[in-house]
């Protein structure tokens, strides 16, 4: 996993939340949240590659934090080729 503070926007059952992934790797990240989803939940992701376009990635939240930098980590689930290939570019 590689530091990060790339902004990020994530979908969840009925809510959507700005946050921020603190790292990132080609499996999945971890993202900043007050109040994480729990484990098993699907996440819809979406950050910006390089040239700011959206990249939106299918995820499933593997981990939580309750304590100190609170927040979850996610298994990305990309569900096509051309998404898997924008998200190894972004990381």
């Amino acid at each position: 996993r590689l530091p990060s503070n790339l902004a990020v926007t994530w979908r969840a059952e009925d809510r959507a939340m700005a946050s921020t992934l603190r790292d990132i790797s080609k499996g999945g990240a971890f993202i900043l949240s007050d109040k994480p989803p729990s484990i098993g939940t699907r996440v819809d992701v979406q950050l910006r590659d390089r040239d700011d376009t959206p990249v939106r990635i299918t995820s499933v939240v593997s981990w939580v934090r309750e304590d100190g930098a609170r927040g979850f980590g996610v298994q990305f689930r990309p569900t096509d080729r051309e998404t898997a290939a924008r998200l190894h570019a972004v990381v």
